[in-house]
């Protein structure tokens, strides 16, 4: 469009930039470069011929933008998540990976197995088309300068390019944290790559005439890396569900996910799985297959303790990791109950189901912990023991408690350590109701918290465990009124 300038080049230029930002969110920066590249070269540009793409581009975006987009704006709380964020460098390393055939590998580990991308020679060439990446970026930067005024069309055309490479990474260079920005996956930045190796292609075309050598030296690698890596990610990414995530395949989660259902349909059994938020191929994966074909299913936190409902005859509680708390409580205190044990091949994971009843949860927290003083609060606490109370092994907390009313926002616990009045340590644990839980699920849910303490901290006798809670969106605390004392 930029060269061509012509009506219908911009309105298909329009209805590419509306394509890429509804096909993933990516996209958006695509707009903005479009946008940047445009200003740069204003006074060349036949406006009136450019709007019918604009208009397109307005068009096919209001839906998405009025319905879902300011929406979702409106509700955010920005400066929570920016406040944390900090600086890194892996955008540029997420960006670059994707420019050979390293990038398949970190989609599809298993191929490595057939060629591995982590290993001589292709490292050296991933080093390579790094470098070259990078140096074709700032070639694009130097022939955009030097063609502006002679071909404006044109040095609009390099400056989109080098906006498409450079506003992501910068973008997440300082990435939110939030949702998933937690982690920056390669795949946010494909739109980085068309840009990133017409870049190297402009850049070792021009030394193509006077040292063709010099051109296939450099590219004959880089482009004979991505079709040799290209063959084994084809060839084994069957193994896993496109939307399997990293390292799990999805015949393992259709297979659990089939012997859950068979289980729990016959009682109407709630499924409870528990997990971290970060590990979606292990609980979040399996409870979106599940619930498909079986609604009551829930996911909690496992590295807090056990969630359980008394509006069920029984509950399979699914465990993702053996290192988690809410695992190692199962498997001490009810390990005959365990009836289904799933371990994933060649990633160390092991998945498993426990058949528990609410009354055998309770029946142990009455056995192992002491009766706490009644609150008179949204939240209560009944029970709770802490340091060296019978059963608890390495855990040095242990609260039972539940809702009495729905709570008016998510909050954190606070746990304060005191003898005396002198503090000894403070814990701060996950917001409670959880983002998966739904509209009702307060009255029936109860929880069982369990956690570790410092190893070198030492409680003395008399010890107390006094517990607050701070809103995540008014920020405003209470204090809840039960305490735990030292046995």
């Amino acid at each position: 469009a930029f060269r061509l300038d012509t009506g219908k080049s911009w309105v298909l230029a329009g209805f590419g930039a509306a394509v890429t930002m509804l096909v993933h969110l990516s996209g958006i920066l695509n707009v903005v470069a479009l946008g940047v590249a445009a200003l740069g070269v204003r006074q060349a540009i036949r406006w009136k011929r450019a709007l019918p793409g604009v208009a397109v581009l307005a068009l096919l975006l209001a839906p998405w933008t009025l319905g879902s987009f300011m929406a979702e704006l409106l509700s955010l709380n920005p400066p929570s998540p920016l406040s944390s964020a900090t600086f890194t460098d892996s955008s540029l390393e997420r960006a670059t990976l994707l420019v050979t055939g390293v990038g398949y590998q970190s989609i599809a580990g298993q191929a490595a197995r057939i060629l591995n991308a982590t290993a001589p020679p292709f490292t050296w060439i991933d080093t390579l088309a790094r470098g070259l990446g990078v140096a074709g970026w700032a070639w694009l930067i130097w022939s955009a300068w030097t063609v502006r005024r002679s071909d404006p069309g044109r040095a609009a055309a390099r400056l989109l390019l080098v906006l498409m490479a450079a506003l992501p990474v910068l973008a997440l260079a300082r990435p939110p944290q939030t949702g998933a920005f937690l982690t920056l996956y390669p795949y946010y930045f494909l739109n980085t790559l068309p840009a990133l190796l017409i870049g190297i292609a402009a850049l070792t075309d021009h030394f193509a005439a006077r040292l063709p050598w010099l051109a296939t030296a450099l590219l004959a690698p880089v482009a004979g890396a991505q079709l040799l890596l290209a063959g084994p990610f084809f060839i084994t990414h069957e193994e896993y569900w496109p939307l399997g995530d990293y390292g799990v395949p999805f015949k393992y989660t259709e297979e659990l996910s089939r012997e859950l259902h068979d289980l729990a349909k016959p009682e109407e059994s709630f499924v409870l799985i528990s997990g971290e938020e970060e590990d979606h191929s292990q609980q979040r994966l399996l409870a979106q297959v599940l619930t498909r074909q079986y609604d009551r299913v829930r996911i909690f936190d496992g590295r807090d303790g056990v969630l359980w409902r008394t509006d069920t005859p029984s509950l399979l509680i699914v465990t993702t990791n053996d290192d988690e708390v809410a695992t190692r409580f199962l498997r001490n205190q009810f390990s005959d109950l365990q009836i289904i044990e799933q371990r994933l091949p060649g990633s160390g994971w092991t998945r498993r189901v426990f058949r528990l009843t609410a009354t055998a949860m309770e029946s142990w927290a009455e056995r192992n912990l002491d009766t706490l003083v009644a609150d008179q609060a949204a939240v209560i606490y009944s029970r709770g023991a802490l340091a060296d109370a019978a059963n608890l092994g390495s855990v040095q907390i242990a609260v039972r408690w539940h809702f009495e009313a729905d709570p008016p926002e998510p909050f954190l616990t606070k746990f304060r350590l005191a003898a005396g009045d002198r503090e000894l340590h403070r814990e701060e644990h996950v917001s409670y109701p959880a983002g998966t839980w739904r509209p009702g699920d307060w009255q029936a849910t109860r929880i069982l918290n369990l956690f570790r303490l410092p190893a070198d901290l030492v409680l003395p006798s008399g010890t107390e465990v006094t517990i607050t809670h701070q809103g995540i969106l008014t920020g405003k605390t209470s204090r809840s009124g039960a305490q735990i004392k030292m046995r």
